[in-house]
């Protein structure tokens, strides 16, 4: 039975406007392109851009200098390595022979020429969907207390069962919330797809668009004019069949895998993800089954500037160096660790982790592998996130604390996104920030990149903004290499510019944003500026 159109217009309202948002940037992406490409490069005085200035720093501080190779590591989702803007700044294990089944440097991954898949499956390609750590947590919690009663709780066991209270109660109402909109949205797509049908039969055209029944007039209690009446507001709003099953398919996928603590996935890769002593899993495939988000990231740090193709990366004298641990979905504790030395025992000096996520049931051991990191001169960036919340009030892993009271690991920068900007709207309306766990911003919207299949595209996220602030690192270490990785995170965190005493609107997804000092939405109150870190970094050098 059709529902009421009331509710469907209540819910088309609310995500539909979502969707047509999207489409709508999608029609006019050559007029976006236009207006924010190179922005993040830009400079706020010479351009009116409030981006990290790296066009200014190279024309007026590094002409004629001499820069040395920096490897930064892409932990993330894979990477287009044949990109024509990344192919000439791809790490290759010169140690390695290719293709010969043999591990030639004993480093314990085979044919690992240009960095290694820890989600990878057989010899190619790797885990799409995966679940959750909430999905993941909730199962594995479930299986020690669901069954048991609260006066059955030990003294020793009260801390984990109220931590399975709140997990419990945050994955059922993500889940239940899921599950009905899946249910919803199913049954929606389905009354279009027979809604368009019959006014299609009526009309006797092969297509149905918004002028077609804009005005048309049908006689009262015709089921034709019912499905008019339905189609009307809603393609007059931009709706389509094409953004109702996105819509849904978004919502199973939550269903089905990101909120399924009965997901397999991960036992596709062969391996424990809580035996931290087996290395031997996952395949020498860089750019993996999901390349999208790690090529955009890749691209901002070290796309080969000035080939009079595509778009500038911050940094001229970069080899990008991709590790694969994220699919769509949570990922693992044990990938990020063991990537992240990897990393180090690789030669990289700088570790870009655009992702992140509110569990981590073995933090402790990915902490290990950061101060591992730390211990041998290699400066951790990590993304903020994109909730709009506060990282001083919840955890956002991977972080530089075990837990609030514990001591930070010294080089390890959080960023948040900052816009093209300088007035209220200087912070992404989207950013995580902290003002006490969140270091600096830098640009993080409307950012253009590269993208798989020789493509570029635009796009929003700290997962950007990271890259960005990696780039910036690389460039001052490639230039002044004597430097110590806690030196360039101070040299960053030191030249940035200071916006702190400027009224803005806080990040805020729903309701109206307050507005706050933009000093109290991270520690140092600043944006990146590699121009003002080149400077001050040869004051360090003399």
């Amino acid at each position: 039975m059709r529902r009421t159109i009331l509710s469907y217009l209540i819910l088309f309202i609310f995500v539909g406007s979502q969707c047509i948002t999207s489409q709508a940037q999608s029609e006019n992406k050559d007029k976006r392109v236009q207006k924010f490409a190179n922005w993040h490069n830009e400079d706020l005085k010479k351009n009116k851009k409030n981006g990290v200035s790296t066009d200014k720093a190279y024309e007026e501080l590094l002409k004629g200098k001499i820069s040395t190779p920096i490897i930064v590591a892409v932990i993330d989702g894979g990477v287009d390595i044949y990109h024509e803007d990344l192919k000439d700044v791809i790490w290759t294990n010169t140690k390695e022979i290719p293709d010969n089944g043999i591990d030639d440097d004993n480093n314990g991954y085979i044919d690992d020429i240009h960095g290694w898949n820890f989600i990878g499956i057989g010899k190619k390609g790797s885990i799409v969907a995966e679940n959750l750590e909430l999905a993941r947590e909730y199962g594995r919690l479930s299986k020690k207390f669901s069954s048991r009663s609260k006066a059955s709780i030990t003294s020793e066991e009260s801390s984990e069962y109220q931590y399975f209270q709140y997990v419990k109660e945050k994955f059922t109402n993500k889940h239940d919330f899921a599950e009905s909109m899946y249910k919803y949205y199913k049954k929606v797509s389905e009354d279009w797809t027979e809604s368009v049908a019959e006014v299609k039969k009526y009309l006797r055209k092969d297509t149905v668009t918004y002028d077609d029944i804009k005005s048309i007039k049908i006689p009262d209690g015709s089921s034709v004019k019912r499905s008019v009446d339905f189609l009307r507001p809603n393609m007059k709003k931009g709706m389509n069949i094409n953004i109702l099953n996105g819509i849904c398919s978004y919502f199973e996928k939550q269903v089905k895998y990101e909120l399924n603590p009965d997901c397999t996935s991960r036992k596709e890769v062969g391996d424990d993800p809580d035996n931290f002593n087996d290395v031997k899993y996952g395949n020498n495939d860089v750019k993996g089954s999901r390349p999208s988000h790690g090529t955009m990231v890749a691209g901002l740090i070290a796309a080969k500037r000035n080939n009079n193709i595509g778009m500038n990366g911050v940094a001229d004298n970069v080899k990008i160096m991709p590790l694969v641990v994220v699919p769509d979905g949570d990922e693992r504790d044990k990938d990020v660790a063991l990537a992240i030395r990897y990393a180090t025992d690789n030669g990289a000096k700088i570790i870009n982790m655009s992702f992140g996520k509110e569990f981590s049931p073995n933090k402790k051991e990915v902490l290990e592998a950061m101060e591992y990191a730390t211990a041998h001169n290699v400066l951790l960036i990590h993304a903020a996130g994109n909730d709009a919340l506060s990282n001083d009030t919840i955890m956002h892993y991977p972080s530089a604390y075990l837990n609030k009271t514990s001591p930070a690991i010294p080089s390890f920068i959080e960023i948040g996104a900052s816009t093209i900007y300088k007035n209220k709207k200087l912070p992404a309306s989207f950013s995580n920030y902290g003002a006490t766990t969140v270091d600096i911003f830098a640009p993080g919207e409307d950012i253009y990149t590269t993208y798989p299949e020789n493509a570029y595209e635009i796009a929003s996220g700290t997962s950007f903004s990271s890259p960005i602030m990696a780039g910036v690192a690389a460039l001052i270490w490639s230039y002044y290499p004597t430097l110590t990785a806690k030196q360039v995170k101070e040299i960053i965190i030191a030249s940035g510019v200071s916006f702190a005493d400027k009224k803005v609107l806080r990040p805020c997804r729903n309701g109206k944003a307050p507005k706050i000092k933009f000093g109290q939405l991270s520690i140092s109150g600043k944006v990146a500026n590699v121009y003002n870190a080149l400077k001050l970094a040869e004051t360090y050098n003399r």
